[in-house]
């Protein structure tokens, strides 16, 4: 994982924009392209987001995040930090064991949230904020990206390619 993970690290990424009368049907973006449709911001904007995803890390390390939640848990959860205007300003690799799904009823998030707790919960007080919980903050789930390793049996769902579904080794 750490091998693979530093592979990727070094990886340079550049972003397209279709275009029919270039050869290829695409072309790198430029500083100077305006916003499509009805965005408020360029795509641009993507780039320098993605050439620094938050405060702490590069490209290189969102990579190796990527990586390594996605070889241990099989699914790499990303928090896209969204500004008022609804565009994502940051992003953050979310540790995947403290990330649990919450109820798609609840009318603040129409699409679903991740509770994002601070340590693995446990006991009969786990899933709701009460003293003795680990209550943590509810992310909407619409600024959330997963990328998993789909399960062979059950769409949505994701395993670990490192037990490959063995009741055993996942017990």
């Amino acid at each position: 994982i750490h091998r693979t993970g530093k592979q990727l690290s070094m990886a340079e990424f550049q972003i397209f924009r279709k275009d029919p009368k270039h050869p290829d049907g695409k072309r790198p973006i430029t500083r100077d392209d305006p916003p499509e449709g009805d965005r408020l911001c360029k795509p641009w904007d993507l780039v320098e987001l993605m050439e620094k995803p938050n405060w702490r890390d590069s490209f290189g390390k969102l990579m190796y995040r990527w990586n390594m939640q996605k070889c241990l848990f099989g699914e790499a959860l990303t928090w896209m930090l969204p500004n008022k205007l609804g565009t994502p300003m940051e992003l953050y690799v979310m540790p995947t064991p403290l990330m649990s799904p919450g109820a798609q009823s609840n009318p603040e998030f129409p699409e679903g949230y991740y509770r994002m707790q601070a340590f693995y919960p446990y006991g009969p007080f786990s899933q709701y904020p009460t003293p003795q919980a680990s209550a943590g903050a509810q992310i909407d789930a619409r600024w959330v990206l997963q990328f998993l390793e789909p399960d062979p049996l059950i769409y949505g769902l994701c395993y670990s390619p490192l037990t490959a579904m063995k009741l055993e080794m996942d017990e």
